[in-house]
């Protein structure tokens, strides 16, 4: 099965997008934190692409962004960062660390099922539309 995993410290965001990518064909785990998604990655976990939020307590999503992508084991795996709050120095420097796309919230769910698509088809040219 096809895994996503959400790093986002709004549970009400979270649960809505798990209802959309469930509709897509995806499985969903969401991790409150980024230390709590960061402790799973050590453990040797990993999703097929994260959703991941800028704004969030003691480790914000661009400090993960920049935290995955300096690491082989984790830089491929496709990052689409997620904020409420969409000024372009937050898109740039997002991008900047390695970011695959930015989505605005409230996520709408053709944004979302036409970014994963982009993002992975740029990746691989191999993904199917879904």
């Amino acid at each position: 099965m096809k895994l996503a995993w959400m790093i986002d410290d709004d549970r009400e965001m979270a649960e809505a997008t798990r209802l959309m990518l469930k509709l897509l064909g995806w499985e969903m785990r969401h991790f409150p934190s980024a230390r709590a998604a960061g402790a799973e990655l050590l453990a040797g976990n990993r999703p097929d692409f994260f959703l991941l939020d800028v704004n969030m307590p003691e480790v914000n999503g661009l400090m993960m962004l920049d935290f995955i992508r300096h690491r082989p084991t984790w830089n491929a795996i496709p990052i689409i960062m997620l904020s409420a709050e969409t000024p372009e120095t937050i898109k740039n420097e997002a991008y900047r660390l390695g970011a695959d796309a930015f989505l605005a919230k409230p996520i709408i769910l053709e944004e979302l099922k036409k970014t994963i698509e982009d993002v992975f088809h740029k990746r691989s040219g191999k993904m199917e539309r879904i």
